[in-house]
């Protein structure tokens, strides 16, 4: 008999995976990407998941959308400036159009609980896309 996953590392293993598709979805034809707040372009092994709304927000927590809560950011944008989320702000609406920020922002605040099955089944969409990703 399998050995039943927690939560806790069911979130841990969705939180990689979103990581990589978000990174790896943003690679330019030079084979970098940019961060979402300031620019600076790296490869993505260098660069980090952002996130707008906070992490602890699960409703927003995996949005991988091209105008969701995750985008590509800097280790300096990310972690030393806790998330630029001035300029993320004003990059979400120039980008995405007016408004997507509060969006965001609204969509985070509903409470959201995820099942162990929910957790695998994102899991098994995130893992498709990173394999459409190689191929």
């Amino acid at each position: 008999m399998a050995k039943k996953q927690s939560i806790s590392k069911l979130k841990k293993r969705l939180d990689t995976l979103v990581s990589q598709y978000v990174r790896r979805s943003r690679i330019e034809q030079d084979g970098l990407v940019p961060c979402f707040t300031c620019g600076i372009r790296k490869p993505w092994k260098e660069i980090q998941n952002g996130h707008f709304m906070s992490r602890i927000h699960i409703n927003t927590r995996f949005d991988i959308a091209a105008n969701g809560n995750c985008q590509p950011q800097c280790y300096r944008c990310n972690i030393n400036l806790s998330g630029n989320q001035w300029n993320y702000a004003r990059k979400l609406n120039e980008r995405f159009g007016k408004g997507t920020a509060e969006e965001i922002e609204a969509r985070s605040k509903i409470v959201l609980k995820l099942s162990a099955i929910e957790y695998k089944e994102k899991i098994k969409e995130i893992n498709e896309l990173l394999k459409l990703l190689t191929d």
